[in-house]
């Protein structure tokens, strides 16, 4: 969980959250933000995830990848 969440972490997270400007010029600033509520939400339990299972918690680690799926779509309707 680590070594994956931490890859996943430096790249396709890093490279949503750089596309910041194209993607307010497409939702504009409302829609934007509406967006990235629920991928911050995703990002978040991502993050907990990774702290999780690096302090040894993996029951914790699963709980909260186990909610991910479900944030990251609803951003992605939004999208």
């Amino acid at each position: 969980i680590v070594e994956r969440l931490g890859e996943a972490q430096k790249t396709h997270l890093a490279a949503f959250v750089d596309a910041r400007p194209r993607l307010i010029a497409k939702l504009g600033l409302g829609g934007y933000a509406e967006m990235m509520d629920r991928f911050a939400a995703g990002e978040r339990q991502l993050n907990r995830a990774w702290s999780a299972a690096a302090d040894g918690y993996a029951d914790e680690a699963m709980r909260c990848l186990a909610n991910v799926p479900a944030l990251l779509a609803e951003a992605e309707r939004r999208l």
